[in-house]
């Protein structure tokens, strides 16, 4: 009878510690990608990402920007400054802003 509940508890560990696991190590919101492609007279910002995020954009002047503010999120991109070639923007700038989100 103690072999049957050591090897009951044993199979019981071995299901539910990967469940722990899982639980423990989910993805935050987080942007993870950002991609620039200028086409002729247009440009396109394609923002990567994972879990619940909303958008809030609005522009902004001295200087003259467009500020895409990714609510929820934490930054993730393995840059900050970004030049681009297209005479509509020369440089993308992504930071984060808030410590958390």
């Amino acid at each position: 009878m103690l072999a049957i509940r050591r090897f009951a508890l044993i199979v019981l560990s071995g299901l539910i510690l990967p469940l722990l696991s899982l639980s423990a190590g989910t993805v935050e919101s987080e942007i993870n990608g950002l991609e620039v492609t200028p086409g002729e007279g247009t440009l396109r910002l394609e923002i990567s990402k994972v879990g619940n995020i909303s958008f809030d954009a609005f522009t902004m002047s001295e200087p003259n920007r467009l500020v895409i503010d990714c609510v929820g999120a934490k930054y993730d991109l393995r840059w900050s400054v970004k030049e681009v070639e297209s005479p509509l923007v020369y440089r993308i700038r992504a930071s984060q802003f808030k410590v958390e989100p």
